[in-house]
């Protein structure tokens, strides 16, 4: 042996008997090769080796062996270089290649619930921090890793608006399936948690582009209970204009977004200020929000979707109440079957009958009084709003709303859900006004408007975890929205006798008028399935088919008579895919097709995000950027009421796509959340979209002379661009939690017929809007809250017919007055303030929960403006504004047992 190997390999014997039996030996090899290792064993110990020199390759060898036998210095020897040894029977030990078999891979499937009522938590994320991979729940908290290692994982889940889990391990056997049930704690607020993977804290990127709120924490402030949807509103990027509380995602229109029920679209779910909402507060459970760049699995839109979900009952059976001046609510709620199902039922009706509401009743007033200008088209002579005066006033508002929702577990990983859904409301107001006239006598003016519209839902979703790889699932869902507007105008001669307001209203029937009708169905079976193709690597596929039927009619004195028909079948399918790399990126890609036969046309909408996770000195963050391209197949339209008295200010209808092309936009987003401590948190987001092609009523062709029955006559292309972005910084403390948020938007778009075809400012655009909530818990079930927020640089200033319909008016409307409405982004309103405190006290009493909210809305007393009349419709008008009732006092009580 050479000098050079003589250093590397260091070989020290003491023989420390001479026990012939069981002699042992001392050994240390320090980057000796292989032979060299071999020959000094066979030297030290004089065993007969046997093994071909094409086994025993050049590789440095380090063992450290003390007091071992012939077996452990060859197994510590041997240890890492694919050789094992065997002693034959002559005792000669025989070199042979390890047979190292791959050990069979595991898998891990399991569900996300809430912990306390045990509801699933859909698309839930869910960590294996020791493989560097994640996934995310299905629609029903399902969740499955395939082809895992055998060994220990730490697992974590996370939800929006709920705490993190803690680590949790799990051993996973080779060849075996495991399943686990992750229970998580509501946090009840938006929120984003932390996961926490043995080194650092992490926010879970997948949860940028959405916002949640549960609808019991949704608004800040006590209200009435009607006004569930308005937890929308304290979503970073989503808006509501001050009177109709309509909802706008990232700048759009109410109509470029979807509301769904459990997955089942809700048309014109009417908010009416914040007193008359869509659906009871005691039956919803979570509200999520997906923005720009949302994936495949929200579907075709062109600005996002509002999710709600229907709340079902924990373990034991319960009952709740809530009553305030708007209405009274009723809950039941209970298990199900031996296999923790869950049922609940929900009914909401309207208490106008027994007391009044005095805020709706301002708000009805205010909207209802009669508007000068269009007081003056419909009896063809200028009519000033000093000479108008108020009489009698009569509004009526009714609504009943039924919710039914049960959840099965055919097996502990199966779930049948279904649900359905109705609601139907109407909202009258009978008022007369008296008209001055010079020289002449007065004149008595009698309005009525009617606005009803009805909602119906239904849907059954199966989910089956399959093994341990994926889990399929199939829906089916039916919804039918009809909606009615009508109004009438008559007059007489004032003579001054009793009864003579409520004599003319008795025969208004007969009088002047216009109506709209509105119906809508649809019916979809959805199939999809997620599947596990290894550690981080997730495929999704899905099919589905839908059918659509609309009809409208509308007609009054400013229009041709209108009369759209329209239906069409859809067939859908999506692929995606997404690929953990590591702990820290995430690649998502995906496409969304449809085929229309009515156009014989497949539509393609690519989408894609990338998402990172990481950790810096000023704390944890994560960043996502999307974009793709998005349609829209079932297209809404706004068409705007002339009523002299209205009170809907526009009705929306929604056509599916048939003969014209869809809608499309591009999206790009980039979202970053940044935690700097376990108490703060601060959001930021910017979107683009690139509307290429929109839809729009052409107004100008809609008053034409001949009725207009084709819907590529009534509906016209435009075209825009949205730009935003926004800031939310968030703290959530023991006793306080509270937000300040920021965010400004810049919309531009054409208007068919209108504007020489430049493109405008959207009405619905809120240039800058502030807001700021808090809530204190001062102790033993008390705690205060409030809310302010301010919008800035609203345009589109006057009432939305004026823009419509009188610029084709002739002869009455003063010229400078018409070439005022055709600049819109001037018409400039001032800035909408609002603040509102509340002061909330929970008690146990006996079996009972009972919470109490008192709260005083709009305290500045602002009668924020939504937008203006004109004084006449002759020279020298000047704007008069129409607000929406300014302070005001809440209350509400609710017992829970």
């Amino acid at each position: 042996m050479s000098p050079s190997r003589r250093l590397l390999l260091l070989l020290f014997v003491v023989c420390a008997g001479t026990a012939a039996a069981q002699p042992s030996y001392d050994l240390t090899v320090r980057g000796a090769t292989l032979q060299d290792a071999l020959a000094e064993v066979v030297r030290l110990t004089g065993i007969e080796l046997v093994y071909p020199s094409d086994l025993a390759p050049e590789q440095r060898v380090f063992c450290a062996h003390r007091a071992g036998s012939v077996e452990t210095l060859l197994q510590c020897i041997l240890d890492g270089t694919g050789l094992d040894y065997v002693r034959s029977s002559t005792g000669a030990y025989v070199l042979i290649e390890a047979v190292v078999a791959e050990p069979l891979p595991g898998r891990l499937a399991g569900r996300v619930v809430d912990a306390e009522t045990g509801e699933p938590l859909p698309f839930a994320h869910v960590l294996l921090t020791d493989a560097s991979t994640a996934t995310a729940a299905d629609t029903d908290g399902l969740f499955a890793f395939a082809d895992l290692r055998p060994g220990r994982y730490q697992v974590v889940a996370t939800h929006v608006a709920y705490r993190a889990s803690a680590p949790r391990p799990v051993w996973i056997e080779p060849g075996t399936a495991e399943r686990l049930e992750i229970a998580l704690d509501g946090r009840g607020a938006e929120a984003e948690p932390v996961v926490v993977d043995g080194l650092a804290q992490r926010l879970p990127s997948a949860l940028l582009g959405l916002g949640a709120a549960e609808p019991a924490e949704a608004t800040p402030y006590a209200t009435a209970s009607a006004d569930v949807m308005a937890g929308a509103r304290r979503v970073l990027g989503v808006s509501a204009t001050p009177a109709l509380a309509d909802l706008h995602v990232q700048g759009g229109s109410p109509t470029e977004h979807v509301v769904r029920l459990d997955g089942v679209p809700v048309r014109d779910p009417v908010v009416l200020g914040r007193h008359l909402g869509a659906f009871s507060p005691l039956a919803l459970g979570r509200m999520t929000v997906q923005k720009a760049g949302f994936g495949t699995a929200a579907g075709s839109q062109l600005t996002g979707a509002v999710d709600f979900a229907h709340r079902l009952g924990s373990d034991r059976s319960g009952a709740e109440v809530l009553l305030d001046p708007v209405g009274v609510n009723v809950r039941l709620s209970g298990p199900l079957g031996a296999r923790g199902g869950q049922a609940m039922a929900a009914v909401r009706h309207s208490a106008w009958s027994a007391v009044e509401d005095p805020g709706v009743r301002r708000l009805l007033d205010a909207w209802g009084r009669a508007d000068p200008v269009f007081t003056g088209l419909w009896l063809e002579r200028p009519v000033s709003a000093d000479a108008l005066a108020p009489a009698l006033y009569r509004p009526d508002v009714s609504f009943t709303d039924l919710h039914a929702a049960a959840r099965f577990r055919p097996s502990p990983y199966a779930t049948l859900h279904a649900s359905a859904y109705y609601a139907r409301n109407q909202v009258d107001a009978d008022r007369t006004a008296t008209l001055a006239s010079t020289g002449e006598p007065d004149r008595l003016l009698a309005f009525r408007d009617a606005y009803d519209w009805l909602n119906g839902t239904g849907q059954v979703r199966y989910r089956h975890l399959v093994g341990a790889r994926g889990v399929v699932g199939v829906q089916a869902r039916a919804a039918h929205h009809d909606s009615g507007y009508a109004y009438r105008f008559g007059q007489a001669e004032r003579s001054g006798t009793p009864g003579e307001d409520a004599a003319l209203l008795g025969r208004i029937g007969d009088g002047r008028g216009g109506d709209a009708a509105h119906a809508l169905t649809e019916l979809a079976l959805d199939a999809d399935g997620t599947f596990s193709l290894e550690p981080g690597t997730d495929l999704t596929a899905g099919l589905g088919v839908e059918y659509a039927r609309a009809r409208f009619r509308a007609g009054h004195d400013f229009i041709a008579p209108l009369a759209l028909d329209a239906a069409a079948w859809s067939l859908t399918g999506r692929l995606d895919g997404q690929a953990t790399l590591g702990l820290r990126t995430v690649l998502e890609g995906g496409v969304r097709l449809t085929f229309l036969p009515a156009r014989q046309t497949l539509y393609a909408e690519p989408r894609a995000a990338v998402r990172y996770d990481g950790a810096a000195p000023f704390g944890a963050y994560a960043l996502r950027l999307a974009g793709g391209l998005y349609r829209q197949f079932v297209s809404g339209f706004a068409f705007r009421n002339p009523g002299p008295a209205a009170v809907a200010p526009e009705v929306l209808f929604w056509l599916p796509t048939t003969s014209e092309a869809p809608p499309r936009a591009l999206h790009l987003a980039a979202d970053a959340l940044v935690m700097p401590g376990m108490r703060w948190t601060l959001r930021a987001e910017a979107f683009a979209r690139w509307e290429s092609r929109l839809l729009a009523l052409d107004a100008p062709a809609l008053q034409g002379p001949g009725p207009v029955r084709d819907v590529a006559t009534a509906v016209a292309p435009a075209s825009g661009r949205t730009l935003g972005a926004g800031l939310r910084l968030e703290y959530e403390g023991d006793r306080v939690r509270s937000s300040a948020s920021y965010s400004a938007e810049h919309a531009r778009r054409t208007v068919p017929g209108r504007y020489d075809g430049r493109r405008v400012a959207t009405p619905w655009t809120v240039p800058h809007r502030l807001g700021l909530d808090a809530d204190v818990r001062l102790g033993r079930g008390l705690g205060v809250r409030g809310s302010g927020q301010a919008l800035l640089g609203r345009s589109w200033g006057y009432r939305g017919a004026y823009y419509d319909y009188l610029p084709a008016a002739s002869g009455l409307v003063a010229e400078e007055f018409r070439d005022t409405l055709g600049a819109p982004e001037q018409d400039r309103l001032p800035a909408a303030l609002r603040l509102d405190l509340g002061v909330y006290l929970a008690r146990r009493v006996g079996p009972a929960w009972v919470r109490l909210d008192l709260g005083l809305l709009d305290a500045l007393d602002g009668g924020d403006v939504y937008d203006w009349s004109r004084s006449t419709l002759g020279a020298g008008g000047v704007p008069v504004e129409r607000g929406v009732p300014g302070r005001r006092w809440s209350a509400q009580l609710r017992v829970q047992f």
